[in-house]
């Protein structure tokens, strides 16, 4: 990752509990949005990617790093979920899929989206959101260890 912030693709950024809790809030909206029936299909499955992408960013920023804006930005964020919640090379593919199946449907107009991407990348987006949450949970209880307070103080 240190590579990355030397190449400019990320860059250093202090983390901030806050923060962090707000991209989890946001993609766990993200989620309720790509859930409910009433919205078009393309509009679930933008949700549930950006409830990917969000959980990508929120881990970045819970390990010191914030994505630049430039081109290619949300790749590296959801590459860097190797390192950040220790994803397989399978699982980065498979969420990298649906960044470029987005980019088609948005960009080249491509009318692509079927009820099983919506479905699949929906079912992703809860299963990394869960190891998103398990691990600032975890990161939280380590802290609160080693400052010497009680868990019930840590909030």
């Amino acid at each position: 990752m240190k590579n990355l912030v030397k190449i400019g693709s990320l860059h250093d950024a202090p983390a901030v509990a806050s923060d962090v809790a707000n991209l989890i809030a946001s993609s766990e909206r993200m989620l309720a949005d790509a859930r409910n029936n009433r919205n078009s299909l393309e509009t679930r499955f933008k949700c549930a990617y950006d409830a990917v992408l969000k959980v990508a960013i929120a881990m970045l920023r819970d390990h010191g790093y914030r994505p630049t804006t430039a081109a290619g930005h949300q790749q590296i964020a959801i590459q860097t979920l190797a390192h950040t919640l220790g994803c397989t090379t399978v699982e980065v593919r498979t969420l990298d899929g649906y960044r470029q199946l987005r980019h088609q449907e948005q960009y080249e107009g491509l009318d692509i989206v079927t009820a099983k991407h919506v479905e699949e990348a929906t079912r992703d987006a809860v299963r990394l959101l869960e190891q998103a949450k398990a691990a600032v949970r975890k990161k939280t209880k380590s802290s609160v260890k080693r400052e010497g307070r009680a868990p019930d103080d840590a909030t």
